[in-house]
């Protein structure tokens, strides 16, 4: 044993101290080295417990070795044995990272024995696979790979086998315009420094390296003071000793660990605590930093701290990987009412005319929540995220609402690109009752009676344990946040909450009871067996004569009746007569009519004494108050 020990120290202390010809310093390492061993033997005499010393001892040689690799600076990048690229260091005389202290201790002596790196393409090649940001496409499968790709795509939702043919160095094209350009170069202030934070849980491989160096090789040295990645909680052996031992060679990267899946909020909080930079940019595991992606982000924030801002986002195509500077004119992001998810929408006139450069920024109600950067004082002042929100769903809502009301702006930088897997299905753990969940907290505490209409609309009574909420609502008081009503009127001003409503439920035909008007799988409007909570058959009738619910709007012409979007603009007015209970279209004069024979609705000439053109209103929350 005592040999065995003897061994392993020597291992350790020639791997740390460099070897050298000269022979004097032969001989002192050796006296040092006898020195170390005696005060190993002498330890093992206090009955202290040898394995653990010795573990303490490798992670302080380790702790030494990763302060020393702070003073180098990446000189360039050569092929090694296996033909992989890597790292080469040159040595950068009184510079220290104060950042490396606060590194956990992942890595260091004689930890990496035998660790393999799972296959990958880190070829610098313009011609290659992929590069450009151009479509990768296998026409057929081999036979022997055809295992490999179906795994892929179960495991990760897109397409692994393509991404692992694609180097994780691939060059994408320059996007920004000439405007974006002359706004970066007449800057000539200070720049505030970033940490980036990504999140992952059992990412691939290949997805992961290649946001890592999108970001490595195309932020200014002295804008990047870290990156953080955030492993939530993988089983991947791969994300272990592998992605320490390929990280461990580049200083400004660090990983941080949660033993088990705590959900992307709580990670990207974790992320947030272990960075130090005062600019935090939020990114995801499977993205794509565009050349100079930076620069105009940190120069919004750096003059307005209290700025959210987040960069255009086109798709990388889940099953090519083509990435190009497609144009779009997705640069407002809203929220629909019924469900509070996200959404995009048109840019509308007013914000268009407010721009007086095409290197504006675009102000944003809302925002997806994937990629952003925000400064570190204003996230805290704001209270980060709200940590008693489980996985993700919800958190974007949250931060775009109380960054507007309590004082900040959000708003989309046209000048920075970064490129994104959009999945069709999550692979991650997290249930619709979670995301719910964090969607009644964000309604509780920001949106005031305006939450009543998603109540409504979805039949939902406080009844779930949603966790307190009075240091949220605490929150809000002490910022002094505007209301929900004020970042309608002066935000989202095209926002489609329901307004001038004299009667929401479901609308029933008299001489069948049991039969509503349903939205036809948002087709057509037909008659359907009721439903108490459906969402098809809960319509909105308002005073200006719409019927109208989230598919479209209850539209009539000449004989026929159809569901529109947005409105019924060509269609003319109905008009409720709750005399007769008639619903009548006002520009033909004609009513409203169910069929014996059919579920269709169709228009016919008004009778009162015709049990098939009756109709009754069922409300379906009379407790709720709603905005006045």
């Amino acid at each position: 044993m005592l040999n065995l020990l003897h061994q392993k120290m020597k291992r350790v202390f020639y791997k740390v101290l460099p070897l050298t010809p000269v022979v004097k310093l032969r001989k002192c390492a050796s006296i040092l080295l006898t020195s170390v061993f005696i005060t190993f033997l002498i330890v093992m005499s206090m009955n202290w417990n040898s394995e653990q010393y010795l573990s303490q001892y490798l992670k302080q040689r380790a702790r030494e070795i990763v302060l020393s690799t702070s003073t180098l600076i990446l000189a360039r990048e050569v092929r090694n044995s296996s033909g992989n690229l890597v790292p080469t260091f040159k040595q950068q005389p009184n510079v220290m990272d104060e950042s490396i202290l606060k590194m956990p201790i992942n890595y260091g002596v004689d930890l990496y024995d035998n660790v393999t790196f799972p296959y990958f393409n880190d070829a610098i090649n313009s011609s290659g696979p992929g590069e450009g940001g151009v479509a990768v496409k296998i026409q057929n499968i081999p036979a022997q790979d055809k295992a490999q790709y179906d795994e892929g795509w179960q495991k990760n939702s897109f397409n692994e086998y393509i991404s692992e043919k694609i180097s994780i160095h691939r060059s994408l094209p320059q996007c920004m315009s000439d405007a974006c350009k002359r706004f970066i170069n007449s800057y000539n202030g200070s720049k505030d420094e970033i940490a980036v934070v990504f999140v992952f849980n059992n990412e691939a491989w290949t997805t992961l390296l290649r946001s890592v160096h999108s970001v490595l090789s195309r932020t200014p040295e002295k804008t990047l003071r870290e990156i953080v990645l955030v492993d939530d909680g993988s089983k991947l052996d791969a994300l272990k000793k592998p992605l320490e031992k390929y990280f461990s060679k580049f200083p400004k990267v660090k990983i941080v660990r949660s033993p088990t899946q705590q959900g992307l909020i709580k990670a990207r909080l974790l992320g947030f605590v272990s960075s130090t930079a005062p600019i935090v940019v939020f990114l995801d595991s499977h993205t794509e930093c565009f050349p100079d992606w930076s620069e105009s982000l940190v120069i919004r924030i750096t003059q307005n701290k209290r700025a959210v801002v987040f960069p255009r986002i086109p798709g990388i195509n889940d099953v090519t990987f083509r990435l190009l500077c497609e144009p779009h004119t997705w640069a407002y992001g809203i929220f629909r009412y019924y469900n509070l998810n996200f959404d995009w929408g048109a840019v509308p006139e007013r914000e268009k005319l407010r721009r007086k450069d095409e290197s504006d920024t675009f102000r944003s109600p809302t925002m997806p929540g994937g990629l952003f950067a925000i400064s570190r004082d204003f996230f805290n002042e704001i209270g980060t995220y709200d940590p008693e929100m489980e996985f993700w769903g919800g958190e974007n809502l949250e931060l775009s609402f109380k960054t507007w009301m309590c004082g900040g702006t959000l708003e989309q930088d046209p000048c920075s690109f970064i490129g994104h897997v959009y999945r069709k299905r999550m692979p991650i753990k997290g249930t619709v009752a979670q995301v719910f969940r964090n969607t009644i907290r964000l309604a509780e505490v920001w949106m005031d009676d305006y939450k009543n209409y998603f109540y409504e609309y979805k039949n939902y009574t406080l009844n779930m344990t949603i966790g307190d909420i009075s240091e949220r609502k605490k929150l809000r008081e002490n910022l002094k946040c505007r209301s929900f009503e004020w970042f309608l009127r002066n935000i989202y001003t095209e926002h489609e909450f329901p307004h001038s409503v004299f009667f929401a439920g479901t609308i029933k035909a008299l001489t069948k009871p049991e039969m509503c008007i349903d939205n036809g799988g948002k087709v057509i409007p037909i008659m359907y067996s009721c439903a108490i909570s459906a969402e098809s058959q809960f319509w909105y009738f308002t005073t200006d004569g719409q019927i109208f619910q989230q598919a479209g709007h209850i539209c009539a012409d000449n004989t026929s009746v159809v569901l529109e979007k947005p409105s019924c603009k060509n269609y003319g007015k109905w008009q409720y007569i709750a005399e007769s209970k008639l619903i009548k279209h006002e520009p033909s004069g004609l009513c409203l009519a169910s069929q014996q024979n059919s579920d269709r609705l169709k228009l016919a000439t008004c009778d009162s004494s015709n049990a098939w053109q009756t109709w009754v209103g069922q409300k379906r929350r009379s407790d709720l108050r709603f905005p006045q």
